[in-house]
């Protein structure tokens, strides 16, 4: 009897920890509040860190409920600072130039990486952009231009395209959870889906609060 109520009695202090620091429910679901480097990217750097914040909507890049799987859509959404926000952005070189390829942090740390990638390598209008496990394909690759209107906008060519479309927000809609896809490139000005600002994280350059994302406590040395 005594050995049965210890037994309880450890059981029930295991479950009391669990309830009093909710974060251990979800070990691997920290992330770095870091909230971007005030103002817009000029350059882009190699492997750099990014929040990518579309010029007409006011809304980021995101990764559809924060998924680490193949396929996972690619919206728009309002800030959360959450990894599937923020994209890694390598730059490489082909026969054809320079390219880049996006990473969603989220994705970066598997045993196979995940990319951004143009569904089916297709080069037609309304093709959906979406995560891919990361590997050499042309719909992998991207390039980043300025669009020479002075305020550090830039759009995302694709190489599914041959460079000749962009990624741009379904309908020009403001609605976060609205797709990206691609499309053929127009320059409207300073108010433009097409467009894009890169806010550079500091990530994995300083000191950080590491939040939990169910919990939304931060971790604490007792």
């Amino acid at each position: 009897v005594k050995k049965l109520i210890g037994c309880l009695l450890v059981f029930v202090l295991i479950i009391g920890l669990f309830n009093f620091f909710p974060a251990l429910k979800n070990p691997k679901d920290f992330y770095i509040d870091a909230k971007a480097e005030s103002g817009f990217a000029s350059e882009i750097e190699d492997e750099g860190v990014y929040y990518i914040k579309n010029q007409h909507s006011k809304l980021y890049l995101d990764i559809a409920n924060n998924s680490t799987s193949s396929g996972a859509g690619l919206l728009q959404y309002g800030y959360s600072g959450y990894p599937n926000q923020q994209f890694k952005v390598n730059k490489y070189s082909d026969s054809t130039g320079t390219y880049y390829t996006f990473t969603p942090m989220n994705c970066a740390y598997l045993t196979s990486p995940k990319v951004l990638e143009v569904l089916g390598n297709s080069s037609a209008n309304d093709a959906i952009v979406q995560t891919g496990t990361k590997g050499v394909s042309t719909n992998q690759k991207f390039r980043i231009i300025s669009t020479g209107n002075g305020d550090n906008s830039f759009v995302i060519k694709t190489g599914s395209s041959s460079y000749s479309k962009c990624i741009t927000v379904s309908g020009a809609s403001k609605n976060s959870g609205a797709k990206i896809i691609q499309y053929s490139y127009y320059n409207h000005g300073t108010d433009d889906n097409d467009h894009w600002y890169f806010e550079k994280t500091p990530v994995f350059n300083g000191t950080y609060y590491l939040k939990n994302q169910r919990s939304g406590k931060y971790l604490d040395i007792q």
